[in-house]
């Protein structure tokens, strides 16, 4: 059983390719994003998140980051242990934020 930091909902779930860890997005007005160990069923790390809908989250392999989605935005957090930063992805200057991004997923490069 997980459970402990989101209040109102949970919106997004996604697991790392391990399955170890599990990140969650909150109902909360800033979509908090919340990182649990599987196995222990606790609570590693938290932050708040964006202010608008987050519709999607992908793993990178490793676990070390995650890609959340959503209206007028795309972020990459980053997770080190406890620690939990992000930072927004920038659109192009020419195109400018797309109006929702509503999928998301790491590929692995070849080579």
């Amino acid at each position: 059983k997980l459970s402990g930091f989101h209040r109102r909902a949970v919106t997004n779930l996604a697991f790392s390719q391990d399955g170890a860890l599990l990140a969650s997005v909150g109902l909360d007005d800033s979509h908090s994003v919340a990182i649990y160990d599987v196995a222990k069923g606790r609570v590693l790390s938290t932050s708040k998140g964006e202010r608008s809908k987050v519709l999607d989250l992908a793993f990178a392999p490793g676990g070390d980051r995650l890609l959340q989605v959503g209206l007028k935005h795309a972020r990459v957090w980053s997770i080190d242990g406890r620690n939990l930063s992000s930072r927004r992805v920038r659109f192009s200057q020419a195109g400018g934020a797309p109006k929702a991004v509503v999928s998301c997923c790491f590929l692995l490069g070849a080579g």
